[in-house]
């Protein structure tokens, strides 16, 4: 019967406060969206203190191409499942060919071969491990 044994997590290296991530919001779409204040108290209610990022706040405001965006989902996004893993790994004593199947939720990218998929490669798990890449579900996907 499968079950989890244990749960770690990884997080990018650019933490932001929730506070900063409101008036960045603020400054960068005051001027292009209607209602913008009601909105910015998601920012308040929403119960997170920090977020964290894959790069630095000011990269986000210079232009990049939705290729070169979707790569630096594809980068981050691997090796943030490769240090999960690790951890994980470690925490319970095992090895990546332990792992008998690995489910993949996202929603911030396309990935051909899938985060998983790589995820496989990196850690060199079994061949015949199992695994589901979710993707374009949004907050259900999760679920």
């Amino acid at each position: 019967m499968p079950k989890i044994c244990g749960v770690t997590t990884a997080v990018p290296p650019y933490r932001v406060p929730q506070s900063d991530a409101s008036r960045f919001a603020q400054h960068h779409f005051g001027d292009r969206m209607r209602d913008l204040q009601r909105m910015l108290t998601v920012f308040e209610n929403a119960g997170i203190d920090t977020r964290y990022f894959s790069r630095p706040v000011d990269w986000h405001v210079e232009p990049h191409t939705i290729a070169e965006k979707n790569e630096v989902y594809i980068q981050s996004a691997t090796d943030l499942s490769v240090d999960a893993s690790c951890r994980l790994l470690d925490l319970m004593h095992l090895t990546a060919r332990d792992f008998d199947y690995i489910i993949n939720v996202n929603t911030t990218g396309l990935a051909t071969p899938s985060i998983d998929a790589r995820l496989i490669n990196r850690l060199g798990c079994r061949h015949d491990i199992r695994r589901t890449p979710i993707w374009g579900l949004g907050c259900a996907g999760g679920v």
